[in-house]
């Protein structure tokens, strides 16, 4: 499956200017840029930032024809820059198709949860704040991702490598989480070197690999280091609260799935579920597990491996809850005889840690319910971003209410 890109050129101020050639490129998410303004710079020659999707021929990613709208990098200035008072020299914008009345409406529409950085001029701001903040006006900077949840640029000053990232304002628990971790726990976390307004952060490279499709030693790795970072941040509850981190222990658990649920269950079965919620909770807050600091997203492509160390990433969705949200979601994609040695160890953990908890109970009845979380965070993002970013994910409440409803075979 591979992705045909439309790259719609805009103005200083976002108006489209034209579109270049459609391409192919061979990674088919729709969030995936750096082969997108790669092509772009190998066959245009223009250094390029895309804003956002405007354009997208299927109802739901992946693959497809897709339309982006992108800007034009300014020059980084050089040692053979003109002499002030004279014209840095540019390459002539290719042949342009003119742009659709389709592209012209959508690249004009605004919205007040639109991400800063997919604002005309964002990129180029986040990246002036970058190369002050690392002292590197020469930097070159690789678009890596960009859509409702997060921006990613590679940073490149002198062979030193830092990635920019950048989320809106509904994801900055990350902000909060990457405080916490460079003050209690450095070794599992990236390396934060700066963090500024808007959501930017530049965090240290970590020269590791994401296992999406992990096999068992790698989730065992994983499990493992995410247990001591449930011990560690237990003990330090008062003081995640305090930095931000969301509070979703037992009945305000309840209280958030509801919220968010309510308007999208209608007569779904999975309404029976959140009837249960209040009981089923008292009953894992019996089971004498700890809260935690929980990922909300944790799934293995969420952890760095670098052959020492594990470093967890992606903290927007965080939360203060359940330890056992965590391992469910890791293994979540694993093979059943794989999942089971995973939960086995993990229950073996705890009750070594915590004495006289009952760690399989709890995994058992958080299992029940961890569908109906899913669903809750994915319609906490369609209620905080631009409508026209719901293709992301429209379809993700219904699948988890289904799933949610199947685990508990009620329906």
């Amino acid at each position: 499956m591979t992705r045909t890109v439309t790259v719609v050129l805009a103005d200083g101020d976002g108006t489209p200017l034209g579109s270049l050639p459609p391409f192919d490129v061979a990674m088919p998410y729709w969030i995936e840029m750096s082969d997108v303004v790669g092509e772009v710079a190998r066959r245009h020659g223009l250094t390029v930032d895309v804003l956002r999707l405007i354009e997208h021929e299927r109802p739901s990613p992946p693959g497809g024809a897709v339309t982006y709208l992108a800007q034009v990098r300014e020059p980084v200035v050089d040692p053979s820059a003109p002499a002030p008072g004279t014209s840095a020299h540019r390459a002539p914008l290719p042949e342009l198709a003119p742009p659709t009345a389709a592209q012209l409406a959508a690249a004009a529409t605004t919205h007040p949860l639109r991400a800063p950085y997919a604002e005309p001029g964002g990129p180029a701001a986040s990246l002036a704040w970058a190369r002050e903040a690392l002292g590197a006006p020469r930097l070159d900077a690789v678009q890596q991702r960009t859509w409702n949840v997060a921006a990613h640029w590679r940073l490149t000053d002198r062979g030193q490598v830092t990635w920019l990232k950048q989320v809106p304002p509904y994801q900055e628990t990350e902000l909060a989480v990457l405080r916490w971790f460079g003050e209690h726990a450095p070794h599992l976390g990236p390396r934060t070197l700066a963090t500024g307004e808007h959501g930017r952060q530049l965090l240290g490279f970590v020269d590791g690999v994401h296992h999406y499709d992990g096999g068992l030693a790698e989730l065992q790795t994983v499990a493992a280091a995410q247990h001591g970072l449930h011990l560690i941040s237990a003990e330090a509850a008062d003081d995640l609260l305090a930095l931000g981190v969301p509070d979703h222990r037992g009945a305000r658990m309840v209280d958030w799935i509801r919220g968010h649920l309510e308007q999208h269950v209608g007569d779904h079965p999975a309404g029976e579920l959140l009837e249960r919620l209040p009981g089923t909770f008292d009953e894992i807050d019996a089971c004498g597990l700890p809260a935690a600091l929980s990922h909300g997203d944790n799934n293995p492509g969420n952890a760095l491996l670098d052959g020492e160390r594990v470093v967890f990433l992606d903290w927007g969705e965080g939360f203060l809850g359940h330890p056992a949200f965590d391992v469910l979601g890791l293994i979540s994609g694993a093979p059943e005889a794989d999942r089971a040695a995973v939960l086995e160890a993990w229950a073996a953990r705890w009750r070594r840690d915590v004495p006289g908890c009952d760690p399989e109970r709890a995994v058992a009845l958080v299992r029940q319910v961890a569908q109906l979380q899913a669903a809750a965070v994915y319609a906490w993002l369609l209620a905080n971003i631009e409508p026209s970013e719901h293709v992301y994910h429209w379809a993700d409440v219904p699948d988890r209410l289904d799933r949610a409803a199947a685990v508990a075979g009620v329906g």
